[in-house]
């Protein structure tokens, strides 16, 4: 489904999504805009689709070579090493 703006959402300063077309843009603010953002203008980010409402959240980093494994068979962090 496609993201829809919510009705009738105002920044507490009378400002609408249709407003924050202009700090924001692809889900994202705008860089230098991001003061904008949170509580203090009604998290604009939770409301409108150009600010980055309906965007799912970022999928956990890979884990990479040098991360830690665990060995069921030895029951230890093994980290790579051979138990001895």
């Amino acid at each position: 489904p496609e993201c829809e703006d919510t009705v009738g959402w105002e920044n507490n300063r009378g400002k609408t999504c249709r407003d924050y077309a202009d700090w924001c843009d692809g889900g994202a603010f705008r860089q230098g805009s991001e003061w904008a953002a949170g509580e203090v203008f009604n998290h604009p980010e939770q409301h409108c689709c150009a600010c980055g409402k309906g965007a799912s959240a970022l999928p956990p980093p890979r884990p990479t070579s040098d991360s830690p494994t665990f060995s069921s068979r030895a029951n230890a962090m093994c980290n790579g090493a051979d138990s001895e």
